[in-house]
């Protein structure tokens, strides 16, 4: 009996992280959706300083500046501020050559991670807003104008547009439709007021908002923390568009995964007692539903089906969960092999997706593990 219970304790826990969460934000946004658009007010436009932190970018850092350049935005209410991190190739020497358009080059000559780097970058700038953003992403041409558009409302001190990943190879595409359900997560979070983070490739905050971050923090996760804390809301603007390579193998999945989760971990899990004090409720929720919970019930997935096969003979209902189990890690196992076959696009697709999830919880349990024994990253290269 007591395995049963165990089991399916396990059961909802999973059932709850991957789809009862989705769910339930679906009905509560179409309940309790508040009108933000009717807020917005016509405004002057705000000096802005858009931040790069850059290592050894000289493939793109040209395309980079040069797509800031031609944003739809008055050039003289606009900072283009180039932050090298300790590159060794010729990122600073590209970027200096656009300096007679006005960009800025910080070049930093120890590689001591993007914290480190935005935070002195921040202190050199002018805005009223600051945008932050990776050198291989590239913005729709009114995408500062759209993000400045938000901060006409007071109520939002922080928000990052919509990031669109653009997937080279067929293996990138199953984190395209990964990110495509966390979008929407997002978005319905942004409706009902309790978004707790943004993405740092198209980040923005108000200037007055911004702190010095440790070296192992990141500031799309813990400066929307910091911002609600101060009675502000994170904003997701749908209407500023962003784009950006996905990962494109294996490697670089795991290396994503395993950071992004230790690194937010570190950050989320250091701020709750404050969220707590601060009676933030709804964006606790939201932390504990969409991020925590995500992570830790990679945990759960192997004892699921260390129960389950020892409830095999207890009726149909656990031999078909234990089928379809058994199944999915089989194609994840097989991954390796599809090359070897001319399967079809749908069916190396399916491949994918169950290698990319396992992939994923994998780097979870490490991240958690990581997180146990209080290792930190700080510089770390993509």
């Amino acid at each position: 009996m007591l395995l049963k219970l165990f089991f399916w304790i396990n059961v909802i826990i999973i059932v709850y992280v991957y789809l009862g969460y989705f769910c339930i934000l679906e009905i509560l946004t179409f309940v309790f959706k508040k009108e933000i658009y009717s807020k917005f007010k016509a405004q002057k436009c705000p000096f802005i300083s858009v931040i790069i932190a850059a290592y050894n970018e000289e493939k793109v850092i040209k395309k980079r500046i040069e797509n800031l350049l031609q944003q739809d935005y008055p050039k003289d209410k606009l900072e283009i501020i180039v932050a090298s991190d300790g590159s060794t190739d010729r990122t600073v020497e590209i970027a200096k050559q656009f300096e007679k358009y006005g960009v800025k080059v910080l070049d930093f000559k120890e590689n001591r991670g993007r914290a480190a780097v935005h935070n002195d970058a921040a202190k050199v700038t002018k805005g009223e807003i600051l945008i932050f953003t990776d050198a291989e992403t590239e913005f729709e041409k009114d995408f500062v104008q759209k993000i400045v558009k938000m901060y006409s409302i007071p109520e939002f001190g922080v928000g990052a547009g919509e990031l669109v990943f653009r997937s080279p190879k067929m293996f990138g595409e199953t984190e395209s439709i990964y990110w495509k359900v966390e979008k929407k997560l997002r978005y319905y979070e942004y409706l009902l007021g309790i978004l707790p983070f943004a993405s740092g490739a198209c980040f923005s905050i108000r200037k007055e908002l911004y702190e010095q971050i440790p070296l192992h923090s990141d500031i799309d996760n813990i400066l929307p923390l910091s911002a609600i804390q101060k009675g502000y809301k994170v904003f997701y603007c749908k209407d500023a568009v962003a784009y950006e390579y996905t990962v494109s193998n294996a490697k670089q999945l795991f290396r994503k995964r395993y950071r992004t989760a230790l690194r937010s971990m570190t950050d989320i899990l250091s701020e709750v007692p404050n969220l707590i004090k601060k009676k933030k409720v709804g964006v606790l929720f939201s932390l504990f539903s969409h991020r925590l919970l995500r992570w830790w019930s990679s945990l759960l997935l192997p004892v699921l089906f260390f129960l389950n096969f020892k409830l095999l003979n207890n009726g149909l209902l656990y031999k078909i969960i234990f089928l379809s189990q058994v199944i999915f890690y089989t194609l994840a196992l097989l991954y390796p092999l599809q090359n070897s076959f001319n399967l079809p696009r749908v069916i190396i697709r399916i491949f994918n997706t169950a290698y990319s999830f396992v992939l994923a919880n994998i780097a979870f349990m490490f991240a958690i593990f990581s997180y146990i024994l209080k290792i930190k990253i700080t510089a770390y290269k993509t």
